[in-house]
């Protein structure tokens, strides 16, 4: 039964093509394999000095708790990573066993956000120098055995189908990063808040402004993002400005 749903999981991932696939086919296919509830995957270069992380997909996974466990340089401190970089193996985590050595300030964090029964698993790529990362929790049970066999097939799956998706997704940056490019630094600011919903009156009071400069701004927003109305300027901004992580890593 596990077999030939690691086979239909591995065929269906060659339809996945950008960030929007590799959600539903983690959700839809991934998902009866592995019958997790939330997944967090990171993508980043291989470096002299280690890996820099660039992206960061979250699949119904809680952003409350990366931003918890954010460390004092802006990175994301897991011990579930720092395992796996130190023996190269799946790592297996449940909330009712600690490890001995485990950190009872992350662990009270990991608990809040309700993250039991967690399997994580890497993949480096030294010939492309790309590393990927990925931390399935919720599981309805831990069976090391089974799942080491099972994340031997499907952790190099995983690994392609988020680099193609990284790939695309980086692409329709670079075609955002023109629009972005053309808007002054007040016309930003502004765009930045209607992405976080704000209001015209609501965005005079933040920058200092007129409600009518505002809806000016806002005009010339429109015109050079190519959107047509107030709700497609709020889209584009939530999706390619800031990232809610203090290192700027892009939360996908």
């Amino acid at each position: 039964m596990i077999t030939n749903a690691i086979e239909r999981c591995t065929i269906a991932a060659e339809d996945v093509h950008s960030i929007a696939d590799f959600k539903a086919w983690t959700r839809n296919d991934v998902g009866l394999v592995l019958r997790h509830a939330c997944l967090a995957c990171g993508h980043g270069r291989i470096t002299s000095a280690g890996v820099s992380m660039d992206h960061i997909v979250l699949v119904d996974y809680p952003i409350e708790h990366l931003r918890a466990i954010e460390n004092s340089a802006g990175g994301i401190d897991t011990p579930l990573m720092r395992r796996w970089l130190a023996t190269h193996r799946p790592v297996y985590f449940e909330t009712r066993a600690p490890w001995p050595d485990i950190d009872a300030t992350w662990l009270a964090k990991f608990a809040k956000h309700d993250l039991r029964n967690a399997v994580a698993d890497a993949m480096f790529d030294e010939k492309n120098s790309v590393g990927t990362y990925f931390s399935f929790h919720r599981l309805p049970d831990i069976d090391p055995q089974g799942l080491d066999a099972t994340l031997r097939y499907l952790t190099p799956v995983l690994h392609a189908a988020l680099v193609r998706a990284i790939a695309d997704s980086d692409k329709q940056w670079f075609v955002a990063s023109q629009s972005l490019s053309s808007l002054t630094e007040k016309e930003r600011e502004i765009a930045e808040w209607i992405g976080k919903g704000k209001s015209n009156a609501e965005i005079a009071a933040l920058v200092g402004a007129s409600e009518s400069t505002v809806k000016h701004h806002l005009s010339r927003i429109m015109d050079k993002m190519g959107c047509s109305n107030r709700a497609g300027v709020a889209v584009f901004a939530s999706k390619w400005f800031a990232s809610p992580l203090s290192l700027g890593t892009k939360v996908l």
